[in-house]
């Protein structure tokens, strides 16, 4: 009986063990379960975001080919950087822009192509294209004041459109005007990508008292206007990218190569008379209907040309815009690096001025080049507004310009007047007088033949001497202004001309008042003799005035918060472009114009 209950108490000890077991055997399973539920429902979530990862990538990189497919249509124009690659001996500066360009604002609305050629039977298809380009710009292109947020109000009036134009209006001009020849005038003719040449000058070739102002001095060429003004627009804070909401339109035009080709190529451009009068008119229209529609490039400006002609009929019919409704092309803007007279014998050779211009239609186009004179002293149209040649010195923030008045406040300057330049005819009696004269009164530098001081080293020679003299004479040049003028105020050295001539012609859109730091003398000893008269406080007085200007003068590399030359140039003609519109409410910086950039000046 006891072996019985021994027996009955272990199958229930054994009855429960088992038990035990399979309710632990159902939690572990119910845990599984639980597991499993989670596991599907994570992987579920898992392979939902990885679908949704997938498909934005396989659609952006759909909508980037087909943007790259709509980019390439664009006319073919050659107006992006990698097209300008292909351009010889271009040199980029070792400077970059602090601000990137949007990416939408790459696709510019003034190139977009038609799905045909402009004929005189598509030109009623017109109004469809420009509803489609109206959709573009109203939910794609940013508005001007998300563009100048980063300066506020200082893009007020002055908010500006690059109107983008084939390259034989610019980038591909010399290679069609001097074929051969354009690498050997490239250095002073051609247009750079960044206006500002190879950039800084090497620290090595200083001179031991010039070291000091290294990273100021630029290998820039008097002549590169066109190019510096071109990249200052491109990079601004206060560019636009819809056309109707600009204040100012810049024509990507360059003047120059045309310019000198009166004097390297009058051949070339005698033989393509009927093309350049061309390419004036159908620029005319562009500035006055805001289209740009171009045959495909043949790189040949002769065949260029003659490829749109039978367009020009088609375009003429194209209605103006709201803006050039307003003030028939007040707000347009045409840059010419060379001076004027330069222009003007060129227009002469190819076809006339009378052809090329019609005064009635460009009359109200403000051009602008490294000389000005007034429609009195000029009677051959068009008119030049005079702004500051581009001289050697580009300081690329407003710590850059402090450090360079603190330079030439402190430099010693241990000569009275100097005088630098080739010994040209006028100009040798002067020089001649200079050397008879102790350091100490005059020293000059002669800048004939190409080993001179002048050239090898780049302008840091001239500047040295420069900032070594009190006062510089500035002799008249091929015309009565030169580069020179600037580069010795850059300097702070007080510049000395032979006649208000060498700088009245830059007092509209340039400079106040250049008499109050400029000393008109004929020749070096009557400056000598002023010099002497006005004492140390007459010349303190002229000094501080002159450092007060000199911002006003200098080309910055961007936007900056003082007043330079493309500021002061655009702040300007927005005063007066907001004047012919009939603004009520002129821009705050019109209202003292000359008060308001004295003390924006950075001094």
């Amino acid at each position: 009986m006891a072996d019985m209950d021994e027996t009955k108490k272990l199958m229930q000890e054994e009855t429960q063990q088992h038990l035990e077991q399979d309710i632990e055997n159902l939690r572990k399973l119910e845990t599984s379960k639980q597991i499993l539920s989670t596991f599907r429902t994570s992987s579920f979530a898992l392979f939902w975001l990885f679908s949704v990862v997938f498909t934005l990538f396989v659609g952006i990189q759909i909508g980037k080919f087909e943007a790259s497919q709509d980019f390439d249509s664009l006319e073919n124009l050659d107006t992006e950087k990698d097209d300008y690659q292909e351009y010889p001996n271009k040199i980029e500066s070792n400077f970059t822009s602090s601000r990137e360009i949007p990416m939408e604002a790459k696709e510019d609305l003034s190139l977009q192509p038609l799905s045909q050629p402009y004929t005189v039977e598509t030109v009623g298809k017109q109004a469809e294209y420009e509803e489609v380009e109206s959709d573009s710009v109203s939910s794609s292109m940013p508005e001007p004041t998300q563009m100048s947020s980063a300066l506020g109000d200082d893009c007020e009036g002055r908010r500006i459109y690059l109107q983008k134009l084939p390259t034989v209006y610019n980038f591909k001009l010399c290679e069609l005007v001097y074929h051969e020849d354009a690498l050997t005038i490239w250095d002073y003719t051609c247009p750079q990508l960044n206006g500002f040449r190879n950039g800084k000058l090497e620290r090595e070739k200083f001179p031991p008292e010039m070291v000091e102002f290294d990273g100021l001095i630029y290998d820039t060429s008097q002549f590169d206007l066109n190019s510096i003004i071109h990249y200052r627009i491109a990079n601004s804070k206060c560019r636009v990218y819809n056309r109707e909401k600009a204040d100012l339109i810049y024509n990507e035009i360059f003047l120059e190569p045309l310019a000198g080709a009166y004097y390297k190529a009058r051949g070339t451009i005698h033989g393509a008379q009927e093309e350049i009068v061309l390419l004036f008119h159908y620029l005319y229209h562009v500035m006055r209907t805001g289209k740009v529609v171009w045959p495909n490039p043949v790189n040949d400006i002769k065949k260029d040309v003659l490829a749109m002609k039978g367009n020009i009929e088609a375009i003429e019919k194209l209605p103006d815009t709201k803006q050039w409704q307003q003030c028939q092309g007040c707000d347009q803007i045409i840059v010419n690096s060379r001076i004027p007279m330069d222009f003007h014998h060129f227009t002469h050779i190819a076809g006339g001025p009378e052809n090329m211009f019609r005064e009635e239609e460009w009359k109200n186009i403000k051009f602008v080049a490294i000389e000005g004179f007034t429609q009195a002293e000029m009677d051959m149209f068009p008119y030049f507004h005079g702004i500051p040649y581009p001289g050697h010195i580009h300081p690329t923030n407003e710590l850059e310009l402090k450090r360079l008045i603190s330079l030439l406040k402190n430099r010693r300057r241990t000569h009275k007047i100097s005088i630098i330049g080739k010994p040209r005819r006028k100009r040798l009696p002067l020089m001649n007088h200079c050397d008879a004269m102790p350091d100490s009164d005059c020293i000059s530098l002669s800048c004939a033949g190409p080993t001179s001081a002048c050239r090898t080293d780049g302008a840091v020679n001239i500047l040295n001497i420069m900032a070594d003299s009190r006062f510089c004479y500035q002799p008249h040049g091929d015309s009565p202004t030169r580069q020179g003028f600037f580069d010795s105020i850059a300097i702070g050295c007080i510049p000395v001309v032979p006649d208000s001539t060498s700088y009245k012609g830059y007092m509209e859109y340039s400079i106040h008042h250049p008499e109050t730091f400029t000393l008109v003398a004929p020749n070096i000893r009557e400056a000598l003799k002023q010099i002497n008269d006005m004492g140390e406080e007459g010349y303190q007085k002229m000094f501080k005035t002159l450092l007060e200007v000199m911002p006003s003068i200098l080309y910055a590399h961007e936007d900056v918060p003082f007043n330079d030359a493309v500021s002061v140039l655009f702040k300007r003609i927005g005063c007066d472009v907001s004047s012919e519109k009939g603004t009520t409410m002129l821009p705050y910086y019109c209202k003292n114009i000359e008060a308001y950039e004295r003390s924006n000046g950075g001094v």
